[in-house]
């Protein structure tokens, strides 16, 4: 399985509007702006995606999308939410299983606030468990 290389942002950005559900997790709070980007993976959205991370985090990931976007071309059945923890100040972890044809991809968030807040700090896509090393 092909492995893609960690991608740490520090930025802020990107108001809410219009979301689809992504992968949330059941019975909790749903973030827009973390569905939003589960969606695009979803859809197969690759360009979409990076193109959107760049605009959130002024950062280029357009190599590991192009990577992703060959290992994962037959696409993915589904998405969960495996893991979500927040902190009392705000600070959010997501870790998302995308169940592709061609095997897991796994991809963590850690951010901060919603909507106008929204800050992200971390953003990492791994098709290896090694990603839980992430966690805090």
């Amino acid at each position: 399985m092909k492995h893609f290389a960690l991608m740490s942002v520090f930025a802020t950005c990107m108001a809410g509007s219009a979301f689809a559900e992504g992968c949330a997790l059941a019975g909790s709070a749903s973030v827009p702006e973390i569905e939003a980007f589960n969606q695009m993976m979803l859809d197969r959205k690759f360009a979409d995606f990076a193109a959107a991370l760049e605009a959130t985090a002024n950062m280029n990931i357009d190599g590991a999308m192009q990577s992703v976007s060959q290992v994962y071309a037959e696409g993915f059945d589904g998405c969960t939410t495996t893991l979500q923890r927040s902190d009392v100040g705000g600070l959010t972890q997501h870790l998302v299983i995308f169940h592709g044809k061609a095997g897991p991809l796994f991809v963590y968030w850690l951010y901060a606030g919603t909507g106008a807040q929204f800050t992200l700090l971390q953003f990492n896509l791994d098709s290896d468990l090694d990603i839980l090393e992430n966690l805090r």
